[in-house]
């Protein structure tokens, strides 16, 4: 073979190294210029073509060289996320792999305080053992759950941003950074794979695998349990890890007497010719009660007396649940007092009441006693809006009377929300798709959350006509790792179009499952039969 030959078969091996950013060998100028000099000129070729050639080659590698050297000097800007950031470039497209959705469904999480979601994980993974939980929550987290006979993820997330996540699964982490620590512990009684993304900064990216000794799930050796966080130090992190164990069972907490709480009136709102009090509850003593039942309430008018109405207790109208039950709760010790229209992790009580057939009197206050207990309290009531006077009176058979609803425990979802979304999703589909047939298309999520999003696991996503022809798969994220933030990543999709799909204007709907209820994407799309 002559050299010109062999200089091309050779740039040709290594063109799959400079794609993949691995520096040409130090040797290659030296070989080029070796072989050019050396080599016999070869029979019936051209003097002007071989000395094209050879210069063409000096400039290549030269480009290649001045690249590389461009790339590994080059000091990368500080990302400064917009609101509302345009998509980035995207290098290449993700392919499509027709993984099945994976076993815990729900579209939605169930939004919980961690105690809660560790008794409905106690009750509902039923088919594996052991199942395990971390304790050591920190104060304030709310647990965003799903969960089945067989598995379960859950995340706790701060207000501040902090997530710890929790999960049996076949975990899928990315790399790192350059600056990534990785050992094998020994932990819990096996060999564990432990990994800081990036050793140099304290609240890193962390996670822990291993396989738990008892019910092998995915073909693993064992229990496989994953553990990472986000914003928490190496401290932190192991105060969790350490925590992690069996599930004990709910403990009893004693019940909240009138002088663990604060109350603070919520002033009064009106629909549809109601108006409904409400009295917010919090928790001022130094340990954790319960609140479950019916308060006893009285009105007590301008003039200081006591409104003689029949009390009624109403846990399936306007001022109770709606879904006829009596709830029960537990207050966090040390609350603050709660501030009106502010909600926060406060139980509640909503009251209204008719006086039909008099002149109502306006009403100033309310004595409030706990559920079996005589003893009460006066909590002032806002004077706003409508807050003193009755319900409308629209039928005389409403009569005189006080109706009391039970005491609300503090609903998670109300106290840590997710503030922005973390993925803006862009779609590409085609403007008319044929029944029967089988759609290829993209999908591009951006990073909108204003920090590193970690593909620890890669989630489920759903996709197809509204409302119920969708089909979920799994996310094939494996190439993916982290994406920064204002970064995309794009992923080819496909969905074979059923043959009975109605034809004409359909909404077609690709979708995330998980916390984030924004990250989707809708498109008008034409069906036809051919």
């Amino acid at each position: 073979m002559n050299a010109p030959v062999e200089l091309e078969d050779g740039l040709r091996r290594l063109a799959p190294a400079f794609k993949d950013g691995t520096p040409p060998p130090p040797t290659l100028h030296a070989s080029v210029m070796a072989r050019i000099a050396t080599s016999p000129e070869p029979v019936r070729r051209s003097l002007v073509r071989e000395l094209s050639l050879a210069a063409a080659l000096i400039v290549f590698v030269g480009l290649v060289a001045l690249g590389f050297a461009r790339l590994h000097t080059a000091t990368p800007g500080p990302v400064k996320p917009s609101p509302t950031p345009s998509p980035s470039a995207v290098s290449g497209v993700i392919p499509w792999i027709p993984l099945p959705a994976n076993s815990v469904n729900p579209q939605s999480p169930k939004i919980l305080w961690p105690d809660q979601a560790a008794q409905d994980v106690r009750k509902t993974v039923t088919d594996v053992r052991p199942v395990l939980l971390p304790a050591a929550i920190p104060a304030g987290f709310q647990a965003q759950l799903y969960d089945d006979s067989r598995t379960f993820s859950v995340q706790y997330v701060g207000a501040g941003g902090q997530k710890i996540s929790f999960a049996i699964v076949v975990a899928n982490p990315a790399p790192g950074t350059p600056n990534v620590r990785q050992s094998t512990p020994t932990y819990r009684g096996v060999r564990a794979q432990y990994q800081i993304d990036d050793a140099t900064v304290p609240t890193s990216h962390r996670w822990l695998m291993w396989n738990e000794p008892g019910t092998s799930v995915g073909g693993q050796p064992g229990l496989p349990y994953f553990l990472s966080t986000e914003g928490l130090t190496e401290a932190e992190f192991w105060n969790v890890a350490n925590s992690i164990g069996p599930i004990p069972a709910a403990q009893v907490v004693r019940s909240c007497g009138i002088n663990d709480l604060y109350f603070v009136s919520n002033g009064a709102s009106g629909a549809t010719g109601h108006i409904v009090y409400g009295i917010a509850l919090a928790n001022k003593s130094t340990t954790a009660c319960a609140v479950q039942g019916f308060p006893h309430l009285s009105l007590i008018s301008k003039t200081g007396t006591v409104v003689p109405l029949q009390e009624s207790n109403d846990p399936s109208g306007i001022v109770g649940t709606g879904r006829g039950d009596i709830p029960t709760g537990v207050l966090q010790p040390n609350q603050a007092a709660p501030v009106p229209h502010q909600g926060g992790p406060n139980g509640y009580v909503l009251f209204e009441w008719y006086d039909c057939g008099t002149t109502a009197p306006e009403i100033v206050a309310v004595d409030l006693a706990m559920p079996g207990s005589a003893k009460s309290t006066r909590v002032p009531l806002l004077n706003e809006g409508l807050a003193w006077g009755p319900s409308r009176c629209d039928d005389p058979s409403q009569g005189r009377r006080l109706l009391v609803g039970p005491i609300e425990p503090p609903s998670a979802d109300q106290v840590v929300s997710q503030a922005v979304p973390q993925w803006q999703v862009s779609m590409q589909v085609p403007d008319h798709i044929v029944a029967g047939k089988t759609v290829s298309f993209t999908v591009t999520l951006t990073n909108v959350s204003g920090a590193p999003i970690v593909f620890d696991t890669c989630p489920t996503y759903d996709e197809g006509f509204t409302p119920d022809g969708l089909v979920g798969y799994q996310l094939n994220c494996g190439p993916v790792g982290t994406v920064q933030p204002g970064a995309s990543v794009t992923f080819a999709m496909r969905f074979n179009v059923p043959s009975t799909t109605q034809t004409g204007p359909e909404k077609f709907r690709w979708a995330l499952r998980g916390t984030d209820t924004l990250a989707s994407a809708v498109k008008l799309v034409t069906v036809s039969t051919r």
